[in-house]
């Protein structure tokens, strides 16, 4: 709502959202950098059924369905245009990152907000991955469409998941924020109270270009 997503999912980018199977059960506190996540193997097979036959999946004993609807795909999901090689997991940490202790959004510091993303195709043989990584990072929300989203659309042949791993490891909570160290070690007060501080890496940028306009102003006045 409050980085520019909020007109872009559902209009440049879409989402679906579905229930993991009954049986996973997601960690309560934040895991331990390098453990696997309880149950991945299960979360990575649910995504490859939902891709392959979502009404299906939504018809298993172990699954709750949701309303998401995708009858309108003629040729599926995957060729629809979403991304398959990464799904999000929002868990009971990230809630609490967003509502933390019973707070409004408003009043949680937004570089806190984090959600758990999955390498759908993890681990693939042969391939040799960063020491510690086991096929899934948290990512700061704030970051989640542009610096996340643009190296698994954009560059993922380039940067594999496990580089966008071990740069997360520099960030508070582990969560991806950008593969530059000097954005990856941000971390500011920024929340809905008074938004994006101008150390923060939206807040900068957005400050750039505020201060750029400022600057073509003045000299517009000066007559440069």
């Amino acid at each position: 709502m409050y980085n520019g997503s909020k007109d872009i999912i559902n209009t440049k980018w879409g989402w679906l959202h579905y229930n993991a199977p009954n049986t996973v059960l997601a960690p309560t506190t934040n895991l331990v950098s390098g453990n696997d996540y309880p149950n991945g193997a299960i979360l990575r097979k649910a995504f490859h059924d939902i891709l392959r036959d979502p009404q299906e999946y939504q018809k298993r004993e172990d699954v709750t369905p949701t309303i998401t609807y995708t009858g309108h795909f003629k040729d599926g999901i995957a060729k629809a245009g979403f991304l398959t090689n990464t799904f999000l997991l929002i868990d009971p940490i990230c809630v609490e990152s967003i509502v933390e202790n019973g707070l409004q959004p408003a009043s949680v510091f937004w570089d806190n907000m984090r959600v758990l993303a999955f390498e759908a195709d993890f681990p693939v043989p042969g391939r040799e991955y960063e020491e510690g990584y086991q096929g899934f990072t948290w990512v700061r929300l704030d970051q989640l469409i542009y610096n996340f989203y643009e190296l698994r659309l954009m560059k993922a042949d380039e940067v594999g998941m496990d580089k966008i791993w071990k740069a997360a490891q520099k960030s508070r909570h582990q969560a991806f924020v950008s593969m530059d160290p000097e954005e990856a070690s941000s971390y500011t007060n920024s929340c809905g109270l008074w938004g994006f501080t101008r150390d923060s890496v939206i807040g900068r940028r957005w400050s750039a270009v505020k201060d750029a306009k400022e600057a073509a102003r003045r000299m517009g006045e000066l007559g440069v």
